[in-house]
């Protein structure tokens, strides 16, 4: 991500106020990626704020939400990517 104005505006918004704010808007942003179709940048943000927010309840939901896009993957047949999301998640266990 060398060039990625939603990155640097979260961690823009990160060093001047890492609160819960921060985490919902990244939540937020992932979800949104994900709604557009665009799962491998949801993956992407999913995993900064896990491994930026460990032991949060904003991890766990990130977690979460990237179990159900691995399901979701499989769903649509993308067997491939499934894995490879329930690897990251197995990554951060």
């Amino acid at each position: 991500m060398m060039n990625d104005p939603q990155g640097q505006q979260i961690d823009n918004l990160a060093q001047q106020d890492p609160s819960s704010r921060v985490q919902e808007a990244m939540m937020r942003m992932a979800s949104d990626m994900r709604a557009q179709g665009h799962p491998h940048e949801a993956i992407d943000m999913y995993t900064k704020l896990m491994d930026d927010y460990p032991e949060t309840q904003a991890a766990r939901a990130a977690t979460n939400a990237l179990i159900d896009l691995a399901k979701e993957m499989e769903q649509q047949g993308l067997s491939r990517l499934a894995l490879e999301i329930y690897q990251i998640v197995e990554s951060y266990q």
